[in-house]
């Protein structure tokens, strides 16, 4: 099939979808249940922060209950609330998602709440300072530098994102932990733990982010509307979605005013199929 057949196809499927929804809006009342998710279908849920590790991304089937989970990656940051396509979603750093019909972006923000210098330190009190070998491939129970006192018990444990291995833990280049979860003494000291994975190549998914903060304009895709990090024809079908019903307020017009005419509407839905199409 030629690029040209293709595009009218995607076009005339893409009028069927404006007309079916302009008939749904004007015939609905107050009941208007939606269609139940296909079987089998796998939606894409991303998770990132800009100052935060972060785990739960991957490609989950409808109906998976999933769990979001961010820590600091400075003492200098205090988690705030998370969002959801951009609009703010919850203020529990961690909590559980069940996949619905959608791809989603959750976004960890933090707010910057600097060590104070002249804050006195207690006594036989260090910090626990965690990082890992690839952003976005985990999260950690505890925020990076959080205090502990010597001679007491310290759980340490790192939660995965879909599709990474973990290879232990490391103290100064030097592998020290097999497990996932376990407990210390914290001696009279700092102590740096890193967190290593690799990305699992028999897995379907590509690797789950880079710890960029993928809801920023700066680094979103015109045209990605969902935020899932591809531009298709549920990009298209998203514009339209929020055209028919009057809330294109709630897009990001960065990604989603494709055309660039300060505006929001079919057009910019056509741009994204003709994107999806001739793999811009």
């Amino acid at each position: 099939m030629t690029v040209t057949k293709l595009q009218r196809l995607l076009m005339t499927w893409l009028l069927l979808i404006v007309g079916s929804a302009m008939v749904t809006v004007s015939a609905q009342d107050d009941f208007n249940p939606g269609n139940p998710p296909e079987p089998d279908l796998r939606l894409r849920v991303s998770v990132s922060s800009e100052r935060g590790y972060t785990s739960g991304s991957g490609t989950y089937l409808s109906g998976t209950k999933v769990t979001i989970s961010t820590s600091s990656q400075s003492p200098d940051f205090t988690f705030a609330y998370w969002t959801l396509n951009g609009e703010k979603y919850s203020e529990q750093q961690t909590f559980e998602y069940v996949v619905a019909d959608r791809n989603v972006n959750f976004v960890a923000i933090y707010d910057f709440t600097p060590v104070n210098p002249s804050e006195p330190q207690m006594p036989d009190t260090y910090r626990v300072y965690l990082s890992t070998n690839e952003p976005g491939s985990c999260s950690f129970n505890r925020d990076n530098g959080a205090k502990a006192k010597a001679g007491t018990w310290v759980e340490l444990r790192a939660t995965p994102s879909q599709g990474y291995k973990f290879k232990g833990w490391f103290v100064d280049g030097v592998k020290q932990i097999d497990q996932l979860a376990f407990n210390f003494e914290m001696p009279a000291s700092n102590v740096n733990y890193e967190a290593r994975f690799v990305y699992n190549p028999d897995s379907p998914d590509e690797p789950q982010g880079d710890g960029s903060q993928t809801g920023n304009i700066t680094n979103s895709q015109v045209g990605d509307v969902d935020g899932d990090g591809t531009i298709d024809t549920a990009d298209a079908v998203m514009i339209i979605e929020h055209y028919i019903k009057g809330t294109t307020d709630k897009l990001n017009k960065a990604t989603a005013d494709v055309d660039g005419d300060g505006k929001i509407d079919t057009a910019d839905a056509v741009k994204v199929i003709n994107k999806y199409v001739n793999k811009e």
